[in-house]
């Protein structure tokens, strides 16, 4: 599935949406790259989102984390 194909809302919120269902998991399933810069990282937040790396590295993609 390409990004094409995915719908996108304007804006997510944590009190509304489930984020990580509905943006990151989709979009880390058509990815190619994954760049991340922020300034807490814990791992369970790839744990969180790993049903998407999973499409990510059957693209040969690559993850950036800073």
């Amino acid at each position: 599935m390409g990004f094409k194909k995915l719908n996108f809302k304007i804006k997510y919120r944590s009190s509304n949406d489930d984020i990580v269902k509905s943006f990151f998991i989709p979009v880390l399933q058509c990815a190619k790259v994954y760049k991340r810069a922020v300034g807490f990282f814990s791992s369970s937040s790839l744990i969180e989102v790993s049903k998407g790396l999973t499409g990510l590295i059957k693209n040969n993609g690559k993850i950036y984390l800073i």
